[in-house]
């Protein structure tokens, strides 16, 4: 996706203008290798630098010109020039999600996948660098090519891509963990070196976000006893199960008792994938490349007791009363 921008000044002012400059060029850096269907390839920003934003400017609609979109943004200068690079930067990525929205309602754009471009402005959003100017390398961020890029941090695929991947296995293996896991292996030796160390990046995220203690109440009634290592490979096998019942579960697992229970013992070779694919893909040469789980895990540690769980904490007398459904099914699996 190309990015073309803009800056557009009504005051002699180059304070606001400076602001923005790093902040376009590490935006058409970051999209440059991203595609999100065939019918948009480029994406015409127009930045608007006015002292009033009540000035009524023309030609703000967002659009459809051949295979570019254009995105005009208003921004105020006065207001830019009290913020920070990366205040700045929050406030830029912010106004381009908010306008891209507008996309759905541009007639004749089946193709284009507004959601995975939303999911990485959600990214963007959410990782300000220390300097807004280390953002203009996210090429070389992506693009592990050696251990002289072990340093800095890969960018997690989109977050559709990924339950994409997990949906597709279940369409074909709805009950079979190992296939499904044998299919997204496949998928992924298909994929770009950084894509596959973004998936690990992402697999990583949604390992933390399900260290919650819901999660675990709900593996302590299916299973009894629960380890270090038992709990990770049961939250493998959650992610396994698909996006809505990810979620949901965390909210209220009682609601997700056949599910849980078909789940029993985990699915540990979700974490090994990335480095699966890694090596099949590129063989003898991986030590130039590096491994998916070496390189992510100076970033995010997904191991119980490093990282704080979520939800409220309970005792265990208390799970037949948070959970009936799940405490019954136990019970009945215990009889005889």
């Amino acid at each position: 996706m190309k990015i073309v921008a803009g800056i557009y000044s009504e005051g002699s002012d180059q304070f606001a203008v400076k602001r923005i400059v790093p902040i376009v060029d590490a935006l058409k850096v970051f999209f440059d290798d991203r595609v999100y269907g065939k019918e948009i390839s480029e994406i015409h920003v127009g930045i608007n630098l006015v002292e009033d934003t009540n000035t009524p400017i023309t030609g703000t609609d967002v659009l459809r010109q051949g295979k570019a979109i254009k995105c005009p943004l208003v921004l105020n200068s006065r207001d830019l020039e009290s913020r920070d690079f990366a205040e700045c930067y929050t406030l830029v990525i912010k106004k381009l999600s908010e306008r891209m929205k507008e996309v759905s309602g541009i007639p004749s754009l089946s193709d284009f996948k507004l959601n995975s471009l939303q999911d990485d402005l959600l990214w963007l959003g959410a990782h300000v660098p220390d300097n807004i100017s280390k953002l203009a390398k996210a090429k070389e961020s992506t693009s592990i090519t050696g251990k002289e890029n072990a340093s800095r941090q890969p960018i997690s695929i989109a977050e559709n891509g990924f339950w994409d991947l997990i949906y597709h296995s279940k369409q074909l293996h709805p009950s079979n963990l190992s296939n499904q896991a044998q299919m997204i292996l496949q998928t992924l030796k298909g994929m770009r070196s950084e894509d596959i160390i973004g998936f690990e990046m992402r697999l990583r995220q949604l390992l933390l976000a399900a260290n919650h203690y819901n999660i675990l109440a709900a593996q302590k009634i299916v299973e009894g006893d629960v380890s270090d290592d038992s709990f990770l490979y049961y939250r493998c096998a959650l992610i396994m199960l698909g996006k809505e019942i990810f979620y949901a579960c965390m909210d209220n697992p009682d609601d997700f008792t056949k599910e849980l229970y078909s789940i029993e013992g985990g699915a540990e070779e979700l974490l090994e994938l990335a480095d699966r694919a890694m090596k099949e893909k590129y063989g003898s040469d991986i030590q130039d490349v590096g491994l998916p789980r070496e390189i992510c895990s100076e970033f995010i540690d997904y191991d119980f007791g490093v990282n704080k769980m979520l939800g409220e904490d309970w005792k265990e007398a208390d799970l037949p009363r948070r959970f009936p459904k799940l405490w019954a099914m136990r019970r009945t699996d215990r009889v005889g």
